[in-house]
């Protein structure tokens, strides 16, 4: 039988093969939902000291908040620690929630939320626009981004910690030795993807080089990505790339070596585009650099110096396991589709859903962060995967050029003229080149 799950990775779909097992449908799941305003701010101006707290609490079937625990916590001065402690865990423990359900049953769920209390930074008018088109000055982002990094000490110690570095990258982790030479091999390939398919771009002198913070449990990567909590959404990846400090975070959790080695390889990518192809008119849009990052994440693993560009991973992963059943285990193996099955699954039901030029012209952008986003995902990895090998390679060059040009406005006006075609031609052109190489 198969048993779906929700997996962290993004992927929708796992199946659980075992020799005897009770039949049974999937669970149905929802998340819970916040029925309130879900922080605990003060008057602007007013704060006096630097505080950083994160808790964990469980949402009872009824809404309620119970079993506040904290995690960590660094207050300065260290005299207003019991104050603002007491002052955020009371405000948590009045929070209200539509509870998550399981099958339309109501169900308690485990959370982590952390707190940010900061004195007015040194604004220098730089604003960042966050998820959902809020705006915050650059100064906050770093503040917290800054505690982060100290929370990450706090995470990244014992006897299983490892440094590694290789080309353009230094990794910190408590992985086992016997898997960074599976990382690293698959960090240098996906560079070379990368400088096969945009040939001639290259990182500004004195590029540092990407940090890499990877835990074998995912228990670490949880409490890493509700105290990094400035950015509210996320996207729903198993891994960060934080383009500001140079990082990555992520952790192994259950996936298989593989599985998550090419997860590596799609974050290391955001890295790549982020220095390599950031022009005078900003980042590279959303919709291109998550485009590239899973364009690379799915190309075929060849010997060095033999890329190609159109060899697509196929196929799957199998990873022994045990299934607990009411008669007892059950012997058997989690089946983790590769990345390149679990689009094309996804893109014959939604890829006419997305509206190519709203796409590139970024009025998608937040939806990346929803959990309808594995779409976007998706069309924006096959709209790169044709660009550069569909029809033969017709309009490789002129997409290249028109990525690489450090003045274009990268909009789907641009985009139709470099390549010669009009966004309902693109788009008529996808469902064809899917069916192709599906």
């Amino acid at each position: 039988m198969s048993l779906t799950r929700l997996a962290r990775t993004g992927i929708p779909l796992l199946l659980f093969v075992v020799t005897h097992a009770p039949a049974g449908a999937a669970t149905i799941v929802s998340h819970p939902v916040p029925l309130q305003n879900s922080d605990c701010a003060v008057a602007p101006g007013t704060v006096t000291f630097t505080g950083h707290a994160l808790f964990e609490y469980r949402i009872e079937p009824s809404g309620a908040v119970q079993g506040i625990k904290l995690l960590y916590a660094d207050v300065q001065p260290p005299d207003r620690k019991p104050g603002f402690l007491s002052e955020v865990q009371g405000c948590l423990a009045k929070w209200k929630f539509r509870p998550a359900t399981a099958d339309g049953v109501p169900t308690a769920t485990v959370m982590k939320v952390a707190f940010h209390r900061l004195p007015p930074a040194v604004n220098d008018g730089t604003q960042v626009m966050l998820p959902g088109g809020r705006v915050v000055p650059a100064a906050l982002v770093k503040q917290v981004r800054t505690a982060t990094l100290a929370f990450t000490e706090t995470l990244l110690k014992g006897r299983g910690y490892t440094e590694a570095r290789g080309n353009g990258w230094s990794l910190r982790t408590d992985l086992p030795k016997s898997s960074l030479d599976d990382i690293q091999k698959t960090l240098d390939f996906a560079r070379s993807v990368f400088d096969e398919a945009f040939p001639g771009s290259a990182a500004p002198a004195g590029t540092p080089d990407v940090t890499m913070i990877l835990f074998k449990d995912e228990e670490e990567y949880r409490q890493l990505s509700a105290f990094d909590n400035v950015i509210p959404e996320r996207a729903p990846v198993a891994g960060q790339y934080d383009g500001e400090f140079r990082m990555i975070y992520s952790a192994l959790g259950s996936d298989p070596m593989p599985i998550f080695a090419r997860i590596m390889a799609h974050e290391a990518t955001h890295h790549f585009t982020f220095m390599r192809l950031s022009t005078a008119n900003g980042p590279v849009p959303r919709w291109l650099s998550e485009g590239i990052a899973q364009y690379v994440q799915c190309v075929k693993m060849a010997k060095p110096g033999k890329i190609r560009l159109e060899a697509l991973d196929r196929g799957q992963v199998s990873q022994p396991s045990v299934f607990v059943t009411a008669g007892g285990a059950a012997h058997g193996a989690w089946i983790y589709p590769k990345r390149a099955e679990v689009a094309f699954s996804d893109l014959d039901q939604n890829l006419s859903d997305v509206d190519l030029a709203v796409l590139v012209d970024g009025r998608l952008d937040r939806h990346f962060f929803g959990e309808g986003a594995i779409g976007l995902y998706n069309v924006s990895w096959l709209l790169v995967q044709y660009l550069l090998n569909g029809d033969g390679g017709r309009h490789r060059e002129a997409f290249r050029k028109w990525v690489l040009d450090p003045g274009a406005e990268r909009t789907a006006t641009t985009l139709s003229a470099a390549v010669g075609l009009s966004m309902t031609d693109l788009q008529q052109r996808l469902k064809a080149y899917l069916g192709q190489i599906k």
